[in-house]
């Protein structure tokens, strides 16, 4: 997907760096204008900026395992990224940022829960920046900054997950005992720490150097006083990257 005409940004007719799918982290064309944004959607929460000769990843869950459909490449085959922001640790969020980033130089920001977990796994400190979306954490780059917002995991009630699951279980062909393990090792690249619901959460508000804004937030709680304090301010944003529930919309 690719969004333009707001605030100066422009979309140059039939620019391929906007309308292939490959990603630009991947080799994929660049926009042609580098003042054209250009946001691709790569399953669950995981979206890439491009703008102005700098990528973003917005979360890092690729290679996913063989229970679900392709995406058409894997995290190995990204090349380029200045920065990944990780919403929050669960294994569908984060599992592939270590690999990314220790290839890219990619600067990874989350917050305390997820940093634990990915100096767990090795990789360099230097490429790790750990925020608690508090205040006083903004993040400056050349053409954009990124100020981190602390907020909330979903909290689905119990019935609504367990008739979800139940329905699921009926529709799909059970695991391999190859596909559990397979599964299983990918969960192990994430975290099922409990205070994620509460402090490992982590929205973020993305201003380009025209004034465009972007809030990302991938997951759908309830809205934190830090979010609600934070939008008081900047007014409000050009486009919004989030997963939201019913006591989100009602807050």
């Amino acid at each position: 997907m690719s969004l333009a005409a707001f605030q100066g940004l422009t979309l140059l007719a039939k620019d391929s760096g906007c309308e292939v799918p490959a990603l630009v982290s991947t080799g994929g064309p660049t926009p042609q204008n580098p003042r054209t944004l250009a946001i691709r959607w790569t399953g669950y929460s995981n979206f890439e900026l491009v703008y102005d000769g700098h990528i973003i990843l917005l979360d890092a869950f690729f290679d996913r395992g063989s229970t679900y459909p392709p995406l058409g490449f894997k995290a190995s085959d990204i090349r380029k990224a200045d920065v990944i922001l990780i919403g929050h640790p669960h294994f569908d969020h984060m599992s592939d940022a270590p690999s990314v980033a220790t290839k890219t130089g990619a600067l990874v920001v989350g917050a305390p829960i997820t940093t634990d977990k990915l100096r767990s796994q090795g990789l360099d400190p230097k490429l790790i920046k750990t925020v608690t979306g508090k205040g006083g954490e903004l993040l400056k780059f050349s053409k954009f900054e990124v100020e981190p917002i602390l907020a909330r995991h979903g909290e689905p009630p119990a019935k609504v997950t367990a008739a979800f699951n139940q329905a699921l279980r009926e529709v799909t062909t059970p695991f391999t005992e190859e596909q559990r393990t397979e599964a299983a090792a990918i969960r192990t690249r994430g975290s099922s720490d409990p205070r994620i619901t509460a402090e490992g959460t982590i929205a973020y508000l993305i201003t380009f150097d025209n004034g465009f804004r972007i809030m990302y937030r991938d997951s759908g709680g309830a809205i934190t006083d830090y979010e609600r304090a934070v939008m008081q301010r900047a007014g409000r944003v050009d486009v919004a990257l989030a997963a939201v529930a019913e006591d989100v919309l009602q807050s």
